[in-house]
């Protein structure tokens, strides 16, 4: 049977799925011994930027954070921002390629409104611009394709919420313990 699937799924999709549990589990450890090196304090919303699969793992993490932050959470899906966003707006940057041309020019107009960034993604343009800029950083594991790394993108997230203090540690906990069943 395997082999009609790699015939049809020849980009391996379905070894993605499967390794969805993993991806959840490699997320934890990962942000294991993460620390921000910037303060994020004075935060009032936040902003996702992302497209395709990053995209998808912020509304994910949105929906498992919106009823327990303290502050509302947005996903942008464009080149531009919305007007309300300012220095009091956190922004996770997350883009698996470092190089989607939406995400690097909001990324930009969230840097000339002196906003507080943190970037996801596994390198690219965007990494360039967080090391040159001094900016926290989380590192994606490559190897995937965009779509199928979104146990990393929601996850990873989801953990930055929660060391940043604007979740609880029970939110992320749960997000742990529904590896099993999946597995």
């Amino acid at each position: 049977m395997r082999d009609v699937f790699a015939d049809i799924d020849q980009s391996d999709m379905h070894g993605a799925i499967m390794a969805f549990p993993d991806q959840i589990g490699e997320s934890f450890k990962i942000m294991k011994n993460w620390l921000a090196e910037k303060e994020y304090l004075g935060i009032q919303k936040i902003m996702i930027l992302g497209m395709g699969g990053s995209a998808i793992g912020g509304d994910v993490a949105r929906v498992i954070a919106q009823h327990h932050c303290s502050v509302p959470i947005i996903v942008n899906r464009s080149y531009t921002i919305p007007q309300w966003v300012d220095s009091a707006t956190l922004i996770l940057a997350s883009s698996y390629s470092g190089d989607t041309e939406e995400t690097l020019s909001a990324f930009f107009q969230c840097r000339d409104r002196n906003c507080p960034i943190l970037v996801l993604s596994t390198g690219g343009i965007l990494t360039q611009h967080a090391n040159d800029f001094g900016l926290d950083w989380i590192a994606i594991p490559k190897g995937y394709q965009p779509r199928a790394a979104l146990g990393f993108s929601f996850t990873l997230i989801l953990l930055i919420l929660q060391r940043l203090g604007f979740i609880p540690y029970t939110v992320v906990e749960d997000v742990k313990n529904s590896i099993i069943p999946l597995e």
